[in-house]
C-alpha cells in the first residue's frame, strides 16, 4: 500500500520538533501526562513535546482530493524541581522552551500542507513540578489518498487541471506576483498572470495550467502542472513519459 500523506506530514513534524535543541523526547500525544502521574507508563525525558492532530472542514477540489483545516496540538511538558527560591509557582522558564517550538514551526510545511500558522496557545494553572504548555498550530492539507494521484485507488476519473500534492489555495485580499504565485481555484490550478490582490477571483489576471497527459503534443511555451510543480515544455516533444529534461520548472 503506497504510504499516506497524512501519515508522512505527522512524521516530518515530528522531526521537525525533534530538531528543538532542548526538547529531549518527541512522541504522538496518548495524554502521557495523565498516565505518568497515575503510574500506568514509565518515566519520559523532559523537556518533553507531544503531537496530536486533529481535522474539519473537508472540501473535494476534484479527481477524488480533499481539502481540510489540520490542527497541530503540541503538549510541552516541562518539569522543574522547586529551588527554594519562592519561583516554583510560576515555571516562568517554560516560556523559553514554548519560543523555541513555535520558532520551529511558524511557517513549517509539513508533506501536502500548507505553512503552519499559530491558532491557540494555553498555559497550565494548576501544577507541580511538571508543567503542561499547549501550543496550536492550523494549516490546510490535501488529502490525495483514494484519489487519482493514489496507486492504491481504483478511480479512473479523467482529469484536466487539478490540485497535486500542494499547491496553496487562493485566498482573497493576498498579494501574489506574477509568475511566481501558483495557487488552486475552483479545482484548477493558477498562476499569476498579473500580480494582484484581489478580493474576488479575476480570471483575467491568472493563466490557468492543465496536468502534464502522456503521449500529448507539447510545444515550446506549453506550460504543464506535474509532480507538484509547473513546468513549461523547452522542448516540442509527444512523450510518453515525462522527461525532465524536455521541461524547464517555471
Amino acid at each position: 500500500m503506497a504510504t499516506s500523506k497524512l501519515k508522512t506530514a505527522i512524521n516530518d513534524m515530528l522531526t521537525q520538533l525533534g530538531t528543538v535543541a532542548t526538547v529531549e523526547y518527541v512522541a504522538v500525544w496518548n495524554n502521557q501526562l495523565a498516565l505518568l502521574r497515575a503510574g500506568t507508563i514509565s518515566d519520559f525525558s523532559k523537556p518533553a513535546c507531544f503531537l496530536e492532530i486533529s481535522s474539519q472542514n473537508y472540501g473535494q477540489v476534484g479527481a477524488g482530493c480533499s481539502v481540510a483545516d489540520l490542527f497541530w496540538k503540541i503538549h510541552v511538558i516541562y518539569q522543574e524541581l522547586d529551588g527554594g527560591d519562592g519561583t516554583m509557582d510560576e515555571m516562568l522558564s517554560v516560556f523559553d522552551l514554548r519560543d523555541s517550538v513555535k520558532v520551529a514551526l511558524t511557517s513549517f510545511k509539513p508533506t501536502n500542507c500548507t505553512q503552519l500558522m499559530q491558532e491557540s496557545e494555553a498555559q497550565d494553572y494548576n501544577h507541580d513540578n511538571l508543567y503542561h504548555y499547549i501550543l496550536s498550530f492550523k494549516c490546510a492539507f490535501v488529502d490525495t489518498k483514494g484519489s487519482y494521484f493514489d496507486t492504491d485507488a481504483t478511480t479512473t476519473e479523467t482529469i484536466t487541471g487539478v490540485v497535486l500534492d500542494m499547491f496553496p489555495l487562493w485566498v482573497g485580499g493576498t498579494a501574489y506576483i506574477a509568475g511566481k504565485d501558483a495557487v488552486i481555484h475552483s479545482g484548477a490550478v493558477y498562476l499569476c498572470a498579473t500580480s494582484n490582490s484581489d478580493t474576488t477571483f479575476t480570471s483575467g489576471n491568472w493563466t490557468a495550467i492543465p496536468l502534464w497527459v502522456s503521449g500529448t503534443s507539447y510545444t515550446t511555451g506549453n506550460k504543464v502542472v506535474y509532480s507538484s510543480e509547473i513546468f513549461i515544455c523547452a522542448v516540442s516533444n509527444i512523450d510518453s513519459t515525462f522527461v525532465l529534461s524536455n521541461w524547464t520548472v517555471v
